[in-house]
């Protein structure tokens, strides 16, 4: 069968979601909470759009977290402010000085001083995360008096950190390198330990609620800074053996038929050093068709432009293999509906298969440049990139010849006099169907009727 455009995956997809949760409120009221939304790419903010729109008749209370200022510096968050406008938003503040005061009386039951309430709200500026690690830093280590306080929320945790007994830092800096979230197994196979081993020396850090169990075999850090923090207490050298470690295991599992480790397995391969760029470039292209599937064209772009950053540029990189990916890079934007920002990688490629005078990769490039179709409206540099590209193209290539010369029709509509595309149109779908492939006769029939209806 062929496949849906990107448009009509994503209607459905979100279809299935409203569907789903019509069905599943219709026995029991639910509550739905989601959090940290100013991290959330594009597509997973149109979809909360989407079932925020469609289901207010539903007993279904949508409740959702973010940072004003995070969200306003991220461009995919543009769904989310459309969103809220139709929602009650909460503005949460600063803390204030009573705010503070109440904190540390509610902690331990004891009036603080005027001191060290202003003190504390000075040095944390009432930000609650900053407040709350400082006080348990303070708390452990005998108080404020006479103390120089940590300016920011990574030295805070830096010296919560150092508080913990040295196996246990060990074991938790190498941890680190797994993400936030972590399992026995995961830390078996890049450190020498057995299950009561991990849970004796973790012990310490889930008793000052460094990380929490999340069941008997997994582990959540508390927060994500301390992810961070932990892994520059690791040299360089470290973290890439570590990285090379996780990425054996991974590729692995990858190997056995297990998907969605091709993400996982790029990032470690991409830490492990230079030696290891094509085969992380392999891993994000995997993953970004993985992410395609699963109709999440936002991440697909993400991977392979990440991909792209591995690959490198300049004359010790293969122009062929760059051009290539530029085309998957390109395609991943298009889908997910950066139409400038796509067209523009396709120039790109299209001008590397120019220098190199492959028509075949010309005609890929340009095919892939046209596969947004912009009704009355004539582009020219398009155009001309189709016609060079069939130029160039071989005699064999009667597929790519059948598809540019059908996209070239339908590129040069309106027409002064139509006829001329149309007769283009048509003679590409006698061309197409000489080759009896049923995927090159759909897509030059796709363009075609383009063509044909100026």
């Amino acid at each position: 069968p062929m496949s849906l455009q990107p448009e009509q995956a994503r209607f459905q997809l979100l279809e299935a979601m409203r569907t789903l949760l019509d069905s599943a409120s219709s026995k029991t009221p639910l509550l739905l909470i989601l959090e940290d939304l100013h991290a959330a790419d594009n597509e997973s903010l149109q979809l909360l759009g989407y079932i925020a729109r469609h289901t207010r008749h539903m007993p279904i209370l949508l409740v959702g977290t973010f940072r004003d200022q995070e969200a306003r510096n991220t461009d995919s968050t543009g769904p989310l402010w459309q969103t809220a406008r139709d929602a009650r938003v909460l503005q949460l503040q600063r803390l204030s000085a009573k705010d503070v005061h109440q904190y540390l009386y509610d902690r331990n039951e004891q009036e603080p001083t005027v001191d060290e309430v202003q003190k504390l709200l000075a040095t944390t500026e009432g930000n609650p995360l900053f407040l709350s690690e400082l006080v348990v830093l303070l708390e452990n280590g005998g108080g404020l008096e006479g103390k120089h306080l940590p300016q920011t929320v990574e030295q805070v945790i830096h010296q919560q950190l150092e508080r913990l007994p040295e196996g246990c830092l060990r074991l938790m800096a190498v941890a680190s390198i797994l993400g936030r979230e972590f399992s026995h197994r995961a830390i078996a196979g890049i450190y020498d330990a057995t299950c009561n081993y991990i849970d004796e020396k973790l012990a310490p850090a889930i008793s000052d609620g460094v990380i929490q169990p999340r069941d008997t075999q997994l582990y959540r850090c508390v927060n994500v800074l301390y992810c961070d923090v932990l892994q520059r207490m690791l040299d360089r050298s470290e973290r890439e053996a570590l990285h090379k470690q996780r990425a054996d295991m991974l590729r692995d599992l990858a190997k056995e038929g297990h998907p969605d480790r091709w993400s996982q397995l790029a990032t470690h391969l991409d830490a492990c050093g230079s030696e290891y760029r094509a085969e992380a470039i392999t891993a994000w292209r995997k993953a970004a068709k993985r992410y395609t599937e699963r109709l999440a064209f936002e991440a697909a772009e993400r991977a392979l432009g990440k991909a792209v950053n591995a690959f490198g540029s300049g004359p010790n990189y293969a122009p062929a293999d760059r051009c290539r990916l530029l085309m998957e890079f390109a395609a991943a934007t298009l889908a997910k509906g950066d139409i400038k920002a796509g067209q523009q990688l396709c120039s790109d490629a299209y001008a590397i298969a120019r220098t190199l005078e492959d028509g075949e990769l010309m005609a890929e490039a340009a095919l892939t440049w046209g596969s947004v179709i912009v009704i009355a409206k004539i582009n020219k540099e398009l155009v001309g990139a189709l016609e060079e590209a069939l130029a160039y193209l071989p005699p064999e290539a009667i597929g790519l010849q059948a598809k540019v010369s059908a996209r070239l029709a339908a590129a040069l509509q309106p027409a002064p006099n139509p006829a001329e595309p149309v007769q283009m149109a048509r003679e590409a779908i006698e061309l197409a169907r000489t080759t009896g492939d049923q995927r090159v006769i759909y897509e030059v029939l796709k363009y075609a009727i383009s063509a044909m209806m100026p």
